[in-house]
């Protein structure tokens, strides 16, 4: 609920409104090969929806998103919702196979979506396909030369930006995010590259070894990599 109350207080979206996110169960007809589909805008609305779609099922497999994005505050809420359950984020919409079933093709998770795909254990996409910017209020998109601006908004919007850092860093990303979408404007789009990405753990899997570091060993040095949970080492002497 605080998160709604937020969400309308605040006015702040990060995309043109298209159709409401919804959800479902997909698959390929293979054992295995099951995954949920969340496809749309992302609205205040949107957890709710999220939260009765997921309450009978306790698979802990992937959601794939494919979204421009919406609410801010309930894009975060959303990703809060994928962390309790335990599920993995992907990109990727979901499609008729041919044969009665369903495969998956590239998709996009912009704005808002960014920040509810951060909500997952571990998080796969590729180059370009998560992109972030500025989040707004709706009045200053339609009256960019208004005087709307008071003490009051300036609370408001650091207020804002605390509690997306805030969210980034609880979610295990490297808050930097923020300052890469804060420096985009509204109109505008950062889409992250493969590596940034992996810089700035967008992505990120527990199994997902780190770059190759040297340290002293004995007489000489030794070149080493740990997984991202540090539970795995790979050495070279």
């Amino acid at each position: 609920m605080m998160w709604r109350q937020l969400s309308v207080f605040l006015g702040v979206v990060l995309a043109v409104p298209a159709n409401a996110m919804t959800f479902r169960e997909e698959g390929n007809g293979g054992t295995c090969c099951e995954w949920f589909a969340a496809d749309g805008e992302i609205t205040p609305e949107t957890p709710d929806a999220f939260e009765q779609f997921i309450s009978d099922k306790n698979s802990k497999i992937t959601i794939y998103l494919n979204s421009p994005g919406g609410d801010l505050m309930a894009g975060m809420k959303l990703g809060e919702l994928i962390r309790a359950k335990g599920l993995d984020t992907a990109v990727g919409t979901s499609v008729p196979d041919g044969f009665g079933f369903s495969k998956i093709v590239q998709g996009g998770c912009a704005s808002a979506c960014a920040y509810a795909f951060l909500g997952g254990v571990s998080r796969t996409a590729k180059d370009r396909e998560i992109g972030v910017h500025q989040f707004y209020n709706e009045a200053t998109i339609n009256d960019p030369s208004g005087k709307l601006f008071s003490s009051l908004d300036l609370s408001v919007n650091q207020l804002i930006s605390a509690l997306v850092i805030d969210y980034v860093f609880r979610m295990g990303a490297d808050p930097r995010v923020v300052s890469i979408a804060s420096a985009t404007p509204p109109g505008g789009m950062h889409f992250f590259t493969q590596g940034e990405l992996r810089e700035l753990k967008v992505i990120w899997s527990a199994a997902l070894f780190e770059p190759w570091a040297i340290e002293p060993f004995g007489v000489g040095v030794i070149a080493y990599s740990k997984t991202q949970d540090k539970i795995g080492r790979a050495s070279c002497r």
